[in-house]
């Protein structure tokens, strides 16, 4: 999954997708309206405080409550994303882990759940779906559907640009 650093902006068609998808359900508008799109683009508003970051990252266990972790996918500003196997559900899952605590400020805990609920309530091709919102032990965390596949930062750095029929299709 690719990530983005803290001070990366979001590009004017992320923004016009996520504007888009808002639109489609006018009732997360205002959910979302000063969130923008942290979870999806790993950014931090710059008006809260950073979090703590968890150094403890490679003492995430192996059952993660109802997930088995397989492997990690990526690390971004934000946190670290695993593909785990939902065994309720029996389907692969992109488990992100936050790096921050139960004990951290309130506020970006509070944060991370209502965006969560509201990116649950959108359904776009262009954004994952996001499954489940929690707490395990020590670690908050949210799942969103797997896309398996490569990231496009490493494919475009492979083959260069797109052709354009493949670049309007992402969109």
């Amino acid at each position: 999954m690719p990530s983005t650093s803290d001070s990366a902006p979001m590009s004017q068609q992320d923004q016009f997708r996520i504007d888009t998808a808002k639109d489609a359900n006018p009732s997360v508008k205002a959910e979302t309206s000063d969130l923008g799109a942290t979870l999806l683009m790993g950014n931090e508003q710059k008006s809260h405080k950073p979090a703590k970051r968890l150094s403890a990252a490679k003492s995430v266990p192996a059952q993660f409550g109802r997930y088995r972790i397989e492997r990690e996918l990526g690390r971004g500003g934000m946190g670290a994303v695993y593909l785990a196997h939902d065994g309720q559900l029996d389907r692969k899952v992109a488990l992100k882990i936050p790096f921050f605590e139960e004990d951290d400020d309130v506020e970006i805990v509070e944060r991370l759940y209502r965006e969560a609920r509201a990116m649950a309530t959108l359904q776009h091709p262009n954004l994952c779906q996001v499954y489940d919102v929690g707490q395990f032990e020590r670690w908050h965390f949210f799942t969103m559907s797997y896309i398996d596949g490569q990231p496009l930062s490493q494919r475009l750095k492979a083959s260069g640009s797109l052709p354009l029929f493949q670049a309007v299709a992402l969109a």
